[in-house]
């Protein structure tokens, strides 16, 4: 379409043969890659550090997202899976843009960030990512709360960048960030740590597949446990409400089993379980 166009025409500087070529080899590992089917089982390790999550849309419904340096940690994640997990992330991102949107604010925090949290190879392979196959869909970028350190990152990083993506990208303190932000997203969906009033969390896609997974696992009505006890936040027994004497009850009969496998002993410590499993062989 023309928005397609328009974005690896602007990514390529204009150039009508780079343009076809970068577009047609995209066209050509979508095919292989099939980006869209990548389940988050694909990935629970990326998924679990939960570094990136979507935090509601601007004004004019270009997505946010917030990126928080400090719970990534590369040396945790292959290569391949870091590479999954972006292309589940943008493909999701994509699917999450507000009507006519074609682009992303991207909030990058880096408070509490260390060296340990910062994987060159993994970063540029990131950025080639993001050039080859996602391009131009980052409307503009805001870096706050850097610690010394990162300046020499930075100063890496823009060498590999495109300069329309530099010059998209500010590395500014909170209190600047925050005027900039204000600027482009509502207050009530902005979170207070950026400049907002919304105090209540986003959730992440590892929260979200967490409780698609409990939905699936255990349904609507609780959790049902292998004494056949329905477990919940108010206690329901097949779609019914029941009462506290029934989930102590329901209780009382699961340590009660428990009791009578281990002879009688409620064995909840380190070297109690192991001598519980030496038990169970037996």
């Amino acid at each position: 379409d023309r928005a397609s166009a328009r974005r690896w025409l602007a990514s390529r500087n204009w150039d009508d043969a780079a343009s076809f070529k970068a577009a047609r080899l995209c066209l050509e590992w979508r095919t292989r890659a099939k980006p869209h089917l990548i389940r988050c089982e694909d990935i629970p390790t990326a998924l679990e550090m939960a570094g990136s999550y979507f935090a509601g849309h601007a004004r004019d419904g270009r997505l946010v997202v917030v990126t928080r340096a400090a719970k990534f940690f590369p040396a945790r994640v292959s290569m391949e899976e870091h590479m999954l997990s972006i292309y589940h992330m943008m493909e999701h991102a994509i699917a999450a843009m507000g009507p006519g949107a074609e682009q992303m604010i991207n909030i990058m925090d880096m408070s509490g960030m260390q060296m340990a949290n910062h994987d060159t190879a993994k970063s540029n392979r990131a950025m080639e990512i993001h050039r080859n196959y996602y391009p131009e869909r980052l409307s503009f970028a805001v870096i706050c709360n850097v610690p010394g350190f990162f300046r020499l990152i930075w100063g890496g990083m823009k060498r590999m960048l495109d300069p329309g993506v530099v010059a998209r990208t500010h590395v500014l303190k909170l209190e600047a960030a925050q005027n900039l932000l204000r600027k482009h997203i509502a207050p009530e969906v902005l979170e207070v740590a950026y400049g907002g009033t919304r105090t209540e969390p986003y959730p992440t896609h590892f929260d979200e597949w967490r409780a698609e997974q409990r939905r699936e696992r255990f349904g609507a009505a609780g959790i049902r446990t292998t004494c056949g006890v329905v477990w919940s936040g108010r206690g329901v027994r097949g779609g019914r409400a029941i009462a506290p004497s029934s989930v102590a009850s329901g209780r009382a009969r699961c340590l009660g089993a428990v009791r009578a496998l281990f002879g009688g002993r409620e064995c909840w410590g380190r070297r109690d379980r192991r001598r519980n499993r030496r038990q169970w062989r037996r």
